[in-house]
Order: C-alpha cells, then sequence, then structure tokens
C-alpha cells in the first residue's frame, strides 16, 4: 500500500509540471494499493475550495472512492512503516524504511 500526500494529488488535479509522472504512477499501481490520510483529503478539499474548484473535488471523490477503492486512513491510526515511491529512468522503485523508535505493528 502507498500514502499517496496532498501535493502529489494536487499535482494531478491541478495539471502541474509533474503531473504526467503522477499520471504514470496512478496508472501503474491499482487504487486497491492506494492510500491517503484523512488530513491530506481535508487540505485537498480546502485547497481546492479556495481556488474555486469544487467541482475538481467532487470528482475526486467520486473517482477515488465511490467508483475507486483507495483506503482512506485516519492520522491517528499511521504506523511507523511508510512506503517511499521514486522514479529513476523508467521504473518506480519502492522501499519500505522503519522509523526509528517506532514498534511495528
Amino acid at each position: 500500500m502507498y500514502l499517496i500526500d496532498t501535493n502529489v494529488w494536487l499535482e494531478r488535479l491541478l495539471g502541474q509540471v509533474r503531473s504526467d509522472e503522477v499520471g504514470q504512477l496512478f496508472n501503474c499501481v491499482t487504487s486497491d494499493d492506494l492510500s491517503v490520510t484523512d488530513f491530506a483529503f481535508h487540505s485537498i478539499g480546502v485547497i481546492l475550495k479556495r481556488l474555486d474548484r469544487a467541482e475538481v473535488l467532487l470528482n475526486v471523490v467520486r473517482d477515488t472512492f465511490v467508483e475507486g477503492s483507495v483506503t482512506l486512513v485516519r492520522s491517528s491510526r499511521l504506523t511507523c512503516r511508510v512506503s517511499f515511491m521514486w522514479r529513476t529512468d523508467s521504473i518506480w522503485i519502492s522501499t519500505m524504511p522503519t522509523i526509528r523508535g517506532c514498534r511495528d505493528p
């Protein structure tokens, strides 16, 4: 499962510079393997509302939660293991570091 941060979602939703890269990520990973925190989702909503892009927010809800199966994670329930992804050439690489001072669930 990959925890996708606010700025990654917004990059795609607002058609910013790296939107195509985010699109490639979303095409390579099924929505079952994607998650977003409640805090990140709230932030996306606030930003889209401030930009007067409420229709985009409705599309996000439909695409991610109604038609897709992205997991909404409560921020208070996050574990210490996080998946990081980056791109080198045309390959997405994923690692699972353990943060010091945390216990595995």
